[in-house]
């Protein structure tokens, strides 16, 4: 490895650990607050300021509709405490779904021992499920999870404080690399409440995806975050991060449609290795030997 590469990786370790212990101090000084009172009181301010980011202009008040065309529901838009129950924080994957049976299974093998997951939310679905795997297989075994969205992260972060997880807030690709508005067939809710937020964010965000392929090898690499840039991250994780197997969830989205014609026309690296059905279509290959 090139001397600048060397140095590159060594500083990506330096900032990987100094998040995890911003984490570990910031989750500490949470769940130890003096009283539930004045913790209440820290939740919301640290509520109202959050939220700021994403929605101008709202309170820490659940509403029914979006301040504005770009922002999501103000519900989604809060520093959630422990006790609360965020919208959607069991996500479509759980071990009652056959992907979550599947990806449990995967992570309990022995040739995965360090995972990467590309989309948290709030932890409650594909996050645990790897993570159980992981933590009933082996000591030294570990997921590292990517989500762009800060309230996401700040309840996955505190709740599954318990799993061999390392939560890293921020963003996968550059934002160049987001699929452009002529690329997007379809310009309706999803799109208008997520696409134009996840732009700005992902300009104050780090791109995580290749500093973490540089400076770890991953055995599995999950595919289920951003809508708008899972081409990008297919491209690199097949490049840079070589895994042995890659996941895909909600197969024939705009988020992984272009990596399954890619594999079915041949040519690559991957065979399929498992497939099925929840709610979502999902599929697990393997690197060809």
């Amino acid at each position: 490895m090139h001397p600048q590469q060397r140095l590159f990786v060594l500083l990506i370790l330096l900032s990987i650990v100094g998040l995890g212990f911003y984490q570990l101090r910031n989750f500490t000084s949470i769940s130890s607050s003096p009283s539930s009172k004045d913790q209440d009181l820290q939740q919301q301010q640290l509520s109202e300021k959050t939220c700021a980011k994403y929605c101008p202009k709202t309170s820490s008040m659940p509403l029914l509709t979006p301040e504005k065309p770009s922002c999501p529901p103000v519900q989604e838009c809060k520093c959630y405490s422990l006790t609360d129950s965020p919208p959607g924080t069991d996500g479509q994957v759980t071990m009652k779904t056959s992907f979550g049976k599947a990806l449990y299974k995967l992570a309990k093998q022995d040739d995965v021992r360090t995972v990467l997951e590309i989309g948290t939310w709030f932890g409650g679905g594909s996050t645990q499920c790897i993570a159980k795997g992981l933590q009933e297989s082996g000591e030294d075994k570990l997921l590292y999870t990517i989500e762009l969205y800060e309230p996401a992260w700040q309840y996955a972060r505190k709740k599954f404080a318990h799993l061999p997880v390392r939560f890293i807030l921020g963003g996968t690709v550059p934002t160049e690399k987001y699929l452009k508005p002529e690329e997007i067939p379809n310009h309706e809710e999803h799109f208008r409440l997520y696409y134009q937020r996840d732009i700005e964010l992902s300009k104050k965000s780090i791109p995580w995806l290749h500093p973490l392929c540089l400076a770890f090898q991953f055995d599995a690499v999950l595919i289920d975050g951003n809508e708008y840039t899972g081409w990008a991250e297919y491209e690199t994780i097949d490049a840079e991060c070589k895994p042995k197997y890659l996941m895909l969830h909600d197969v024939g989205t705009l988020k992984t449609e272009k990596i399954e014609k890619t594999i079915k026309a041949g040519g690559t690296v991957w065979q399929l290795m498992e497939e099925g059905m929840d709610g979502a279509k999902w599929q697990i290959y393997k690197r060809k030997q």
